[in-house]
Parts: C-alpha cells; sequence; structure tokens
C-alpha cells in the first residue's frame, strides 16, 4: 500500500471519498442556505460554524448530503478517533447552543481521551463560565433528559461517575437548576416544532411528570395570549406518539390547574370542530386523513370519531375505532368487550344493540387474532345477547375455519330468532364444503322467514351442494318476489337444466321486473334451445326495455344476432 506522502507527491489526492467530498460541499456552498429539511442543510450550516480550515471542512461537512439533514450532528460522527484530534473543533461545537451537537462532541471528547462521559461533561461545566456555563449546564441536563432522567438523577450520576471533578460539577448543577428550568420552560414556547417538542419532553423528564403536566405548570408564568403555543407543545407530543391529549389532561385536571386545562380544552374543541368539517369529503382518504388528524386529541375527539363509525368506507370506519381505542389507554379486544360484556359491577355505556354490532364487525376486521379470542365466540354462543349483536357474532366467525367455529355457527342455525338463524346459515357460505354443510343449507330453504331462505340460496350458489335442484326450483313459485329471483338465479348458477323450463316460464309470466331479469341472467347460463325460445320472445316482447336489452345481450353472448 502507497504510503499517503508518496501520493501527494505524485499529485493524486490522499483519498477518493475527500474528493467527492469536496465536490459535494462546493455544491451545497454553491447555493442559498435553505431551511432544515432540504438534504445536508441543518448538518452543513452546523458544521460550518465551528469547522474553519477548509481541507477539515470539506472532510467533515462532506458527511452531511451522505448522512442526510436530519442527522445534524452526523459531521460529528467518527471525529472521537479521528488523528489527528481536531481538538478546537470539538472544544468549539461544545458550546453550541444546539444541545445535540454539544453532546455530540462532548461524547466524541471522551472517546478521544477514554473517559467517561460524565467525566468530560464535568470538567467542561468546570471550565465555563457566565452565560456559557448557564448554557452547559442546560445542556447536561438535556443530555440526562434524552435519557430520561430527572434533575437529582442527573446530578447523582455526575457526582458519581464524574471523576475527581464530578462532585463539584454537581454543585455547579444544583445552582444552575432553576434557570436550566426557566429556559426548557422558553423552549415550550419555541416556534419552531422540534425545538418545542424536545423542550416538553426534556422538561417533564427532568421534572419527573407528564408533559400535560410540565406544559400546565408553565403556563403559570405566562398570559393566556400565550396558550395557542402552549397548545401546541402539547398537541406535537401526542402526534409524536405521547398520550392523547384527552386523557393527558384528564390525568392533571386536579382543583389547582382545572381553569388552565379549560383555556386548553377549549382551544382544542375549537380545533376538533374545524378538522371535524372534513368528515363530509366526498373522498374517503380525504376522510381517513380526517381521523388521522383527529386521533392525537384522544377522548376530547370522542363524539367526532364515534359518529365517524358510521361512514360509508369500511376503512373510515376502522381507523375511527382504533383511535377511539388508542385514546382510551386499551386493546381493542378490551374496548370491544367493555362495549358488549362490561365488568360485573361496572356501569354498562348504554350503547344501542346496533353499535355494539358495529363494534363487533369492527373487532372482527382489525385482524386482532378474533378467531382465536373467545369473545366472538362468547358472544355468538350466547342466547340473551341482543340479536344484531349475536348475528354480527356469526358474520365475524364465518371467516373463522375451525371446527370450535363451526360448531358454534351449527349450533346457532337452531335459535328462534330470525336475524341469528339468517346470520347463522349465511356463515355457512365461508364454511369448508362437506355435506353437513349442503344438508344445513337444504333445509334452511324451507325456512319460513324470508331473510333465511334468501341467506340459504346464496350459500346454495356458493357451496352447490348436490341433491337440492327440485327444492329450489319449488322457491321459483315462492309468493315474495326477492325468493323467486333468488331462486331462478341460482339454478342458473348450479347449472340446474333439468329445471330449465321452469325459469323459462319465469320469464314469460312473472309480473316483477327484477324476477325476469333474475330469469333472463339464468337463461343465459343454461342455453339450450328452452332458454333461447324464451329470450327470443322477451327480447322481441317484454313490457321493459330494460329486460328487452338484456335478453338480447344473452342471445349474442350465446351466439344469436338479431
Amino acid at each position: 500500500m502507497s504510503h499517503p506522502a508518496a501520493k501527494r507527491k505524485e499529485g493524486l489526492p490522499e483519498s477518493a471519498p475527500v474528493a467527492v467530498g469536496v465536490c459535494l460541499v462546493l455544491l451545497t456552498l454553491g447555493t442559498p442556505a435553505r431551511a432544515a429539511g432540504a438534504t445536508g442543510a441543518s448538518c452543513v450550516t452546523s458544521c460550518e460554524r465551528h469547522v474553519q480550515e477548509r481541507v477539515l471542512r470539506t472532510q467533515l461537512c462532506g458527511r452531511c448530503l451522505l448522512v442526510g439533514s436530519e442527522r445534524r450532528t452526523g459531521w460529528l460522527e467518527g471525529i472521537g478517533e479521528r488523528q489527528p484530534f481536531p481538538a478546537d473543533v470539538v472544544r468549539s461545537a461544545m458550546d453550541d447552543e444546539d444541545w445535540t451537537v454539544a453532546e455530540a462532541a462532548v461524547r466524541a471528547q471522551a472517546a478521544h481521551l477514554g473517559r467517561p462521559v460524565e467525566a468530560v461533561a464535568a470538567r467542561w461545566l468546570l471550565q465555563s463560565s457566565g452565560e456559557i456555563r448557564s448554557r452547559a449546564c442546560t445542556h447536561v441536563f438535556r443530555f440526562g433528559a434524552a435519557q430520561h432522567r430527572t434533575f437529582p438523577q442527573v446530578r447523582a450520576r455526575m457526582a458519581n461517575a464524574g471523576g475527581p471533578d464530578g462532585v463539584r460539577a454537581a454543585s455547579v448543577l444544583s445552582s444552575c437548576q432553576p434557570k436550566a428550568r426557566a429556559a426548557l420552560e422558553l423552549g415550550l414556547y419555541a416556534m419552531e416544532p422540534r425545538e418545542q417538542l424536545e423542550a416538553v419532553r426534556h422538561l417533564a423528564a427532568l421534572l419527573g411528570v407528564s408533559p400535560a403536566e410540565a406544559v400546565v405548570a408553565a403556563m403559570v408564568s405566562r398570559s393566556e395570549e400565550t396558550d395557542p403555543i402552549a397548545a401546541r407543545a402539547l398537541l406535537l407530543d401526542a402526534k409524536e406518539g405521547g398520550v392523547p391529549l384527552g386523557r393527558a389532561l384528564l390525568r392533571v385536571a386536579t382543583v389547582r390547574n382545572q381553569e388552565r386545562v379549560n383555556r386548553l380544552v377549549a382551544l382544542y374543541a375549537q380545533q376538533i370542530r374545524t378538522i371535524a368539517r372534513g368528515r363530509s369529503d366526498p373522498d374517503p382518504l380525504a376522510r381517513r386523513g380526517v381521523v388521522a388528524e383527529l386521533r392525537p386529541y384522544g377522548p376530547l375527539a370522542g363524539p367526532e370519531l364515534e359518529a365517524m363509525l358510521a361512514d360509508d368506507d369500511a376503512g373510515v370506519r376502522l381507523a375511527a375505532a382504533r383511535a377511539i381505542v388508542e385514546g382510551e389507554g386499551r386493546d381493542f379486544e378490551s374496548a370491544v368487550r367493555a362495549r358488549l360484556r362490561p365488568p360485573r359491577g361496572a356501569p354498562a355505556k348504554g350503547l344501542s344493540p346496533s353499535v355494539q354490532a358495529r363494534w363487533l364487525e369492527l373487532y372482527a376486521m382489525s385482524g386482532k387474532g378474533h378467531c382465536r379470542g373467545k369473545l366472538v365466540r362468547e358472544v355468538a354462543k350466547d342466547a340473551s345477547t341482543p340479536p344484531p349483536v349475536r348475528a354480527a357474532a356469526l358474520s365475524a366467525l364465518a371467516s373463522c375455519r375451525t371446527a370450535d367455529a363451526q360448531r358454534v355457527v351449527f349450533a346457532a342455525l337452531s335459535s328462534e330468532d330470525t336475524e341469528v338463524r339468517a346470520a347463522a346459515v349465511a356463515a355457512l357460505g365461508d364454511a369448508p364444503r362437506s355435506r353437513a354443510v349442503g344438508e344445513a343449507a337444504a333445509k334452511a330453504l324451507d325456512d319460513p322467514a324470508l331473510p333465511v331462505r334468501l341467506a340459504a340460496l346464496e350459500v346454495i350458489a356458493i357451496q352447490r351442494p348436490g341433491g337440492v335442484q327440485a327444492r329450489i326450483a319449488r322457491l321459483v313459485d315462492d309468493p315474495d318476489a326477492r325468493v323467486r329471483a333468488a331462486a331462478v338465479r341460482t339454478l342458473g348458477t348450479i347449472a340446474a337444466h333439468a329445471h330449465v323450463s321452469k325459469v323459462a316460464d319465469r320469464l314469460r309470466e312473472d309480473a316483477d321486473r327484477d324476477v325476469r331479469i333474475a330469469a333472463v341472467e339464468a337463461l343465459g347460463e343454461l342455453g339450450g334451445p328452452v332458454a333461447i325460445g324464451a329470450l327470443t320472445e322477451a327480447a322481441a316482447n317484454d313490457p321493459e326495455g330494460r329486460v328487452r336489452y338484456l335478453a338480447r345481450q344473452r342471445l349474442g353472448a350465446l351466439g344469436f344476432r338479431r
């Protein structure tokens, strides 16, 4: 391997990455400064602030376009092992106003010296003075807050792990704690969202309280005109995975805090009303966006989210249910169980059976393992459950192809309630094909209840059991037009050629247009001379234009042109 000095004599660059870095940095510096978020901008700005020597700037700042702008300390990564160590650069970075840059510099110095971070931080703190010391104190506390340590824990760790200077540095931290807290409270009112979010989370960690409690406490020394900024700080925390606002504020709504909490609630209520206007947007994706915007508000947006449980789009309904459950701090099954079967002694939520059924349907849609859980089977088996809820449970079990689920469905076929029997029959459509399923569906064809007979016809069209054609043909003469239409359509689906004449008679004689349309569809499936004759007559003579048109279409599909 050539020695670097030899390369320089030959006029070669010391390394290819440096050359690339030169190009990258020149490209970056040759353009106007951009806001953070443009690739490399914040990282380059931080690097340029502390690195003055041209070659070193090229090498360090060139990393920014490789690591991305969000890693604003990326230029400091690995600098602790660099030879020669750029001590002046690292010392300058330790005094940066950005705590993340200062922390990265302290860690780089610790790596270079082979000493604990606390020992380097203690020495840095003791060597600073005035305004720089105050800022260093705040930075040290923020280093700890990022590790979820409180003020006392940061001081104790400094005293115990900071080496000979640790005890003196811990004393300095004690004296500057009020200023550090004031600086963080001021950060709650920063206009830049990232700074504001970091401030609220750091202050909460250092005080050992929730972000909501930190914000409400900070409002004491501020006028009401600044409430919207304080409200935004807490909203940012909720949006970034913190506790939903309604639940967070409920925990701190003591008598002492009530007035400030009420001010925040009023601001959030106004925001919720504005967001909720999007519920009427015709685009389902936009309505899902409304749910996403309401989600951080938690229980405060409960009425708006509950209303979206009736949305036409299943995705919107499910997203709204998940947002409600998250706001309650429960898992999905616990939330649904509380709505269907509250614990003994707990107050019932007073939900109507239709709303309870909707929640059960959403639970089944959520993919939370309802086929393996007990809740849906419990509801489906319980005869005391309101019929709409039990029917929803049976519909949910249709996708569960386990023996236990099928036993529950078959048991419900003998229910005295029509809605439950119809749901049980419909659930057979998704069951594995078997003789028992076919016999159960065939038996349901004779049920006195219309919904059950209709469900049975749908199942037979899916399952196609043997020996049922004659029984279906009898339903072609059923008094109810919906049954007649379903029967003739099913005869076509299962290719019941022996009964094509009965289907043709429905097309010629039935007074109901929908039955005749179903007969046209069935005859198109069955084909043959009888079907073609009936379709030809309908194409020429049926009183309904729609029937005539469909008959011509079916004749064309069968190879006949008029």
